[in-house]
């Protein structure tokens, strides 16, 4: 027995719920004005619920036919003729209508009418936005291996219809590790929804570095509208441990020069939070605040009574031998807080490899303190701890000319 149609995939939820308070409108007009007024608005919300008066209407029809050659299901032959029917009617009765003649299209596909093809590209021709035209084509294209074509309509639906991207991009993203079809994608970079997939991507995506090289190989700019972007494609490369994915996805944008990776200055570029944590991350909450004041010097508050991370940091450092220079200025505290570094490597939750505490040198350069990153230690974890005492008041103190220098192997 025959099938109804093309194999694609059933899609609902595309029609507003009918608001049944124009059905009673409906019922207090007359006349031709009120048939055509509610016909349209019973043909974008819900034809089904249509008052009786109005279901003999073909684009009624039409509109309630619209979906059953994309429903599995056995070919009902009379169906299929009053399809066919209603969607000559509309036809005869106006403008071409890229509905009908799709139906019409889908109609002799079901029924073995070599004729089909034709028809589904005037429906197109009429109008690219109708959905389910391009739906069948891009399924024809596919049974027919052309990525090429399926590609074309695909980005016609996600134009069309941005909200298709959730249901598209999961799949879309399964076969990016093979570059052929990188190399497809590449071609639409530049359009609306490409941001968008990368997003989805590298978020669900298992092989994280096929969507770092197609970011890499389309060149799309991460600076601009499209800054929001490379947050978006860092946290899950950083949250799932791909942080040299993530260093080259950084250095790669143009917003990151690579010798900011290394330097411990408090500036702006090592502590823009789009690249954090690969630069300072500085963390600020109800209790805690740190901030850059201006080149150099980091401002912090400090509730009292407090034990707080105000900032860390990834790095990939070599071993060997470094000095640790910054200045700490408490002002006039009588009791001063405990500002202390703590160093791991990764995995970031194993114990310290060093942790030290900076003793306050109000207006003159601290000591240095000595530290060794481990031969075995090829990611490090920064983290600045503050314990507050005690007190009344917030504890405010400032951290300036901090810098760290590679002493010996």
């Amino acid at each position: 027995m025959r099938a109804r149609g093309l194999p694609l995939e059933r899609r609902t939820g595309w029609r507003t719920p009918a608001l049944l308070l124009l059905a009673v409108l409906a019922c207090l007009l007359a006349g031709k004005a009120w048939r055509d007024a509610s016909l349209a608005y019973w043909l974008a919300t819900s034809p089904g619920s249509a008052p009786r008066v109005l279901q003999s209407d073909p684009r009624i029809g039409l509109e309630l036919s619209d979906r059953y050659f994309f429903e599995p299901g056995a070919l009902d032959v009379a169906a299929t003729e009053k399809i066919v029917r209603d969607a000559r009617a509309v036809l005869r009765d106006g403008a071409l209508n890229a509905v009908a003649m799709r139906q019409i299209g889908l109609a002799a596909n079901a029924t073995g009418d070599p004729s089909f093809e034709g028809k589904l590209r005037l429906a197109e021709r009429i109008s690219r936005r109708d959905r389910e035209t391009q739906l069948a084509l891009m399924a024809l294209a596919t049974s027919r291996g052309d990525d090429v074509a399926a590609l074309g309509h695909l980005d016609i639906l996600l134009t069309v219809n941005p909200g298709m991207g959730r249901d598209v991009f999961p799949a879309l993203a399964s076969p990016l590790d093979q570059p052929a079809f990188r190399r497809l994608l590449l071609r639409y970079s530049a359009r609306p929804w490409f941001g968008h997939f990368l997003a989805t991507a590298i978020q669900q995506s298992q092989d994280k570095s096929a969507v770092v090289a197609l970011v890499l190989e389309s060149g799309i700019p991460l600076a601009g509208d499209q800054r929001d972007l490379l947050p978006a494609l860092l946290r899950p490369l950083i949250r799932s441990g791909d942080y040299e994915q993530a260093r080259a996805l950084a250095v790669a944008s143009g917003r990151l020069d690579r010798r900011v990776l290394e330097s411990f200055a408090l500036t702006q570029a090592t502590t823009d939070p789009d690249f954090a944590p690969l630069t300072f991350s500085l963390h600020s909450s109800e209790i805690a605040q740190a901030r850059l004041i201006e080149e150099g010097r980091l401002g912090v508050e400090v509730a009292p009574g407090r034990l707080v991370t105000l900032v860390d940091r990834i790095t990939q450092l070599p071993p060997g031998a470094y000095a640790m220079r910054q200045t700490l200025d408490v002002g006039l505290m009588e009791q001063s807080p405990r500002v202390e570094w703590v160093l791991r490597c990764a995995p970031g939750n194993s114990p310290p490899v060093w942790q030290q505490a900076v003793p306050p040198a109000k207006g003159a350069s601290g000591e240095p303190l000595a530290l060794t990153i481990p031969p075995d230690c090829g990611l490090q974890f920064w983290r600045l701890v503050v314990s507050t005492p005690d007190g009344q008041k917030p504890v405010r103190f400032e951290i300036s000319a901090l810098s760290l220098e590679k002493t010996g192997s």
